[in-house]
């Protein structure tokens, strides 16, 4: 258990120190670019091939408690909005893409998991904490932002992704037309 709780403070530590203290990407602004390998290893994914869709990017690792918490939570998201035009993409800051793997397995996630071996994508989000969520809207803006993870601030973001699908279901008349 010491060794652990050793481990987790130097990883914990690590990563304040390759990560800067910023802020998450302002709200209103356009969110950016992800481009990072799926935790499969056999695509690449792109936060703009999910243009149109209303995504919850969740910046965790398997070895984070809180991020362990939050999980089920984004879980339950995914399975209440995800055939309306939510989806998910989580970006692993793990240091394998097992752990990330087996993690996911484990809890038995469905959504779109990627690895950010380089922590590219948490550097440009400024996620300098985890868990990182950041709401993106159907034309590719911020729409929310958190650092850390509280249950209950979970019904003021259903209610926005609610609202925020309200949308995906406006261009998808408007593209039938």
């Amino acid at each position: 258990m010491k060794r652990s709780l050793i481990l987790l403070t130097g990883a914990l530590l690590i990563l304040s120190l390759a990560l800067p203290a910023f802020a998450l990407p302002a709200k209103g602004t356009k969110a950016p670019e992800i481009k990072l390998m799926a935790l499969n290893g056999k695509e690449e994914i792109t936060l703009s091939s999910l243009r149109g869709k209303v995504v919850y990017i969740d910046f965790w690792a398997s070895w984070c408690p809180p991020c362990r918490k939050a999980l089920p939570e984004i879980i339950a998201l995914h399975e209440e909005f995800g055939g309306q035009g939510f989806e998910v993409l989580a970006v692993s800051l793990d240091r394998t893409v097992k752990a990330a793997r087996e993690h996911m397995e484990k809890i038995g996630a469905k959504f779109l998991l990627v690895y950010d071996a380089k922590q590219e994508a948490a550097r440009t989000y400024q996620a300098s904490s985890i868990p990182s969520g950041i709401l993106v809207d159907v034309d590719g803006n911020v729409a929310w932002t958190a650092k850390g993870f509280d249950p209950r601030g979970m019904p003021a973001l259903k209610s926005l992704i609610k609202e925020l699908l309200e949308d995906v279901q406006v261009e998808e008349i408007k593209a039938s037309n």
